[in-house]
């Protein structure tokens, strides 16, 4: 029990269930989409090499895409990429599970499959750039990124679950199209909370520069308070300088007018 009280306070965190949940769904896709795309392919084209092909060209942009897309976040933020990539992994998703009829050529089936896994939306990512800017205590990041990883892997160990009993139930496209929905709303979900925990992390950010603003103001007024007091001080030492200046000046001069009346008097006598 103690063990699980370390993870509470990361799943407690405003702003990081949702995200968190994304991470799961698209792992979840990615383990749904191996059986899925091959047996579509089988059912397509009737031929396992072409099912297999397929699935591989799948795997190969799932592999490209991934480091594209983290490069692509450095430069245009953790938000914009998911928010693209998730529905145009959908939408080639569901060209090859509604367009595409029966006894198809493998090139189509190829190039989708291999745009499907080139966009799949790389959540892990910028969930973890998200959590890192939620999480403010650096001793708490690392039961946030122990979650994230559970979370992957348990989603991509259930993923051919759910893809097994949806293969049986329903049939391949309908298996391929809730992999499809897994993904493009896996993307859209990390996005917005990408987006709106740097809104709050801007926000704060400008309530702390809005707040230095303010004190810097309140500092200048004390600083012109203390100069006008300061200036008021040395006029009244002006003042006082130039009474005792006066006053010297004076008693010079009477003391001069004495000894001249006494010079006089005694000129006199």
């Amino acid at each position: 029990m103690s063990v699980l009280h370390r993870y509470v306070p990361v799943v407690r965190t405003p702003g990081a269930i949702l995200p968190l949940f994304a991470v799961l769904a698209s792992s979840a896709a990615i383990g749904m989409l191996d059986l899925a795309l091959l047996f579509l392919a089988r059912h397509l084209t009737g031929s396992l090499a072409v099912a297999g092909t397929v699935t591989g060209a799948f795997g190969i942009g799932n592999a490209v895409g991934l480091p594209v897309q983290g490069r692509l976040m450095d430069r245009r933020g953790p938000a914009r990429v998911p928010a693209v990539a998730g529905p145009v992994c959908g939408a080639a998703l569901l060209v090859l599970a509604v367009g595409m009829p029966r006894g198809v050529a493998a090139g189509p089936l190829i190039v989708l499959a291999f745009l499907a896994g080139l966009t799949l939306p790389a959540t892990t990512a910028g969930t973890r750039t998200l959590l890192r800017e939620l999480i403010a205590d650096p001793g708490l990041r690392p039961a946030a990124y122990a979650v994230l990883g559970v979370l992957f892997q348990l989603g991509y160990l259930v993923g051919p679950v759910v893809v097994s009993g949806l293969l049986v139930a329903v049939g391949p496209r309908a298996a391929v199209c809730g992999a499809g929905l897994l993904a493009t709303g896996s993307g859209l979900f990390a996005a917005g909370e990408v987006a709106g925990g740097m809104h709050r992390q801007a926000g704060l950010i400008a309530t702390g520069l809005a707040a230095d603003h303010e004190a810097a103001a309140a500092g200048g007024e004390v600083g012109e308070i203390d100069g006008a007091a300061a200036a008021a001080g040395m006029a009244e030492d002006d003042v006082g300088v130039a009474g005792v200046g006066a006053g010297v000046g004076g008693g010079i001069a009477g003391g001069g007018a004495d000894q001249a009346h006494q010079g006089d008097r005694g000129g006199t006598v």
